[in-house]
C-alpha cells in the first residue's frame, strides 16, 4: 500500500508541474501551435479549466485560479507524503494543511495586490501612465478600477473619490485585512492543531 502511495504521489507531483508549466506557456501567445504544448493543453486544460470558472477568482482581467488549481494538487500530494511517512492520516492533519493553504492563497492575493495597487499608485504620484498613450497602464486600470472603487466607495461612505484617493484608501484597507487576517488564521490554525484525532 505504502508503495502505491508513493507512486500515486510522484505522479501528482509530476502533473503539478506540468500544470505550472502550461500556465507559465499561456503567456507566451506564439507557442500555442506548437506539438509539445497541444500536448501539455490536452492534459492539463481539463483540470485547470474547472478552476478557471470559478468567478470569485478573477480580479477584472486578472485570473487567481491557477494559484487554486496548483494548491489542490500540492495539498492532495501532501497529504499523501504523509500518510506515507507517518502510516496514518488524522483529521487535525487535514484540517491543517487545507486551512493553511486557504490561509497562503488568501495572503497571497491580497499581497499581490497591495504591491500592485503600489506600484500603480507611484507611477500615478510621478506623473507617469496618466496619458491615454499608456495603453499598459490603461489595462492595468481597467482591472484594478473595479476592485479599488468598490474598496474605496465601502469606506468612504459612497461618496465619489477619485483613483488616486481610491488607490490610497485600497492599499490601506487591504494592509489592515492581510494583517487581521493573518493574526486570525494564526489563532485558529493553533486551534486546529489541537485538535487530539
Amino acid at each position: 500500500m505504502v508503495n502505491v502511495l508513493k507512486i500515486i504521489s510522484t505522479v501528482l507531483s509530476i502533473y503539478s508541474l506540468l500544470c505550472l508549466v502550461r500556465i507559465i506557456i499561456t503567456w507566451i501567445p506564439g507557442l500555442r501551435y506548437n506539438r509539445f504544448v497541444k500536448f501539455l493543453s490536452s492534459i492539463c486544460d481539463p483540470y485547470l479549466n474547472i478552476f478557471s470558472n470559478i468567478r470569485w477568482l478573477h480580479f477584472g482581467n486578472m485570473d487567481f485560479s491557477p494559484i487554486l488549481s496548483l494548491g489542490i494538487l500540492a495539498i492532495a500530494d501532501s497529504i499523501l507524503q504523509n500518510l506515507v511517512l507517518s502510516g496514518r492520516i488524522s483529521l487535525a492533519n487535514i484540517l491543517s494543511l487545507i486551512f493553511g493553504f486557504i490561509a497562503s492563497l488568501i495572503n497571497s492575493i491580497l499581497f499581490f495586490l497591495i504591491i500592485v495597487f503600489i506600484i500603480r499608485l507611484i507611477v500615478l504620484l510621478l506623473g507617469r501612465g496618466s496619458d491615454s498613450s499608456s495603453s499598459i497602464w490603461n489595462q492595468l486600470d481597467r482591472s484594478l478600477g473595479q476592485i479599488v472603487f468598490k474598496i474605496s466607495k465601502f469606506f468612504s461612505g459612497g461618496k465619489p473619490v477619485n483613483y488616486r484617493n481610491a488607490l490610497i484608501i485600497s492599499i490601506i484597507v487591504l494592509i489592515i485585512c492581510n494583517f487581521l487576517i493573518k493574526t486570525l488564521f494564526g489563532f485558529v490554525g493553533t486551534l486546529i492543531s489541537r485538535i487530539p484525532f
